[in-house]
């Protein structure tokens, strides 16, 4: 029982991470089988550190613990960074997470790598390996066929977290990065000394990151309606159907992050101008999804910027928000410290994410890192009176201007 509530219990841990969870198990293996659990009194006896007995000593040898080492070194820091973050998510992605998981699952009764490999290149008798023959073993496999599910279904939140915040300038999708490495190795720990309840509690997250994927889904279906000529399913914000390409009698507005509102939508050039700047396709209202710099839409095939002009007169009406965004800056900047939480939430969302899903990769890296370095030199002086009133204004005209002339390079 100890290894069926073991091996539900790591599926989340897997759904995140591929190499983290597995390198922690190798780790947990070579030096935490003798812990003392004593203060655990009655559920001692239902810890699943005696599984840890079952991993053959070859996975927990110096050599491969060094390279599992690397392997989740690596792991991590292009989960942290965006431009590799964008590579790594995807089928692939799961895919990997589906043979990490069902590969730990089939360590903890004792398999033998070995032997499966020449299982697969021999027609031999099965029962030379003992493999495949049991419960457990076939358990394996479909560990890793949930955390594949499972994974697929988390892409759908990231990709809607990437959304929002595309190059973690929020600090919302580094700080679900970090809430993921978190859990992918203490997950581990508590996973073998506490298998009962962090099967339960893994249960729990499970039904709830699948209840949060489902409602994404269900919020984005209900900002469809049918075209009138085709029937084609369509944002009730596009100006456009995707399919056929008549004209909608009624366009709704869109609001924050790209919400689709039930009011209609002002004026023509307004609502291209709300549409671009909440990445979606001025044309069809679809989200446009990690498009690039010059991005074209998948629903319509139309591109977002026709022209050289046409991408300059868009970065031209954006920047009529930019004296309001700096007379707000400079109000919350009043306000010691406190302030500037606030102040710097509102020019990302009301300015400068309009900005950045139209840059270059590598203009998007080097400003990240740039801007970064200069907030934290000027936020030094934000104590000082009258000084510090302007430092978030500043720190918004120079961040603008760096975004505005990489979009308008990327023609």
């Amino acid at each position: 029982m100890d290894y069926y509530l073991l091996t539900l219990s790591i599926i989340p841990l897997f759904v995140s991470r591929a190499a983290l969870p597995i390198f922690t198990t190798a780790c947990f293996a070579r030096w935490g089988s003798t812990w003392d659990v004593g203060w655990l009194g009655f559920f001692e006896d239902f810890t699943g550190l005696d599984l840890l007995d079952n991993i053959p000593v070859w996975a927990i040898g110096d050599e491969v613990l060094i390279v599992l080492g690397i392997f989740a070194a690596i792991e991590f820091f292009m989960r942290h960074a965006p431009e590799t973050r964008m590579l790594m998510d995807g089928a692939s992605d799961c895919i990997i997470k589906a043979m990490a998981a069902g590969s730990c699952s089939y360590l903890l009764v004792g398999g033998d790598l070995d032997g499966l490999l020449n299982l697969w290149v021999e027609s031999g008798d099965l029962t030379r390996f003992q493999w495949g023959m049991g419960l457990q073993y076939t358990w394996s496999f479909g560990i890793g066929f949930a955390v594949f599910i499972l994974a697929s279904t988390r892409s759908v939140i990231w990709e809607f977290l990437e959304e929002i915040d595309p190059d973690g300038e929020l600090g919302i999708t580094p700080l679900f990065a970090w809430l993921e490495d978190t859990v992918g190795f203490l997950g581990i720990l508590f996973a073998f000394i506490m298998p009962g309840l962090t099967a339960i509690a893994a249960f729990v997250g499970i039904i709830g990151a699948w209840s949060v994927a489902k409602g994404i889904e269900a919020m984005e279906r209900a900002s469809h309606e049918p075209c009138v000529r085709c029937k084609t399913l369509g944002p009730k914000c596009g100006p456009n159907c995707a399919s056929c390409g008549v004209k909608r009698a009624t366009v709704n507005k869109v609001g924050l992050l790209g919400r689709v509102l039930d009011e209609p939508a002002p004026s023509e050039a307004q609502h291209r101008i709300a549409l671009i700047a909440t990445h979606r396709c001025p044309t069809c209202g679809h989200r446009l999804g990690r498009s690039g710099a010059s991005p074209t839409c998948e629903a319509c095939s139309e591109p977002v910027f026709a022209s050289t002009s046409d991408r300059a007169a868009y970065v031209s009406d954006l920047s009529s928000r930019l004296p309001s965004t700096l007379l707000v800056c400079g109000m919350c900047s009043f306000i010691p410290v406190l302030g500037l939480i606030p102040g710097y939430f509102y020019y990302q969302l009301t300015l400068l994410a309009g900005l950045r899903s139209y840059m270059p990769t590598s203009s998007r890296f080097g400003r990240r890192w740039l801007m970064r370095l200069f907030k934290l030199s000027l936020l030094a002086f934000q104590w000082v009176p009258f000084i510090g009133v302007i430092t978030l204004p500043i720190i918004c005209f120079v961040d603008y201007r760096i975004a505005r002339k990489a979009v308008l390079n990327a023609a």
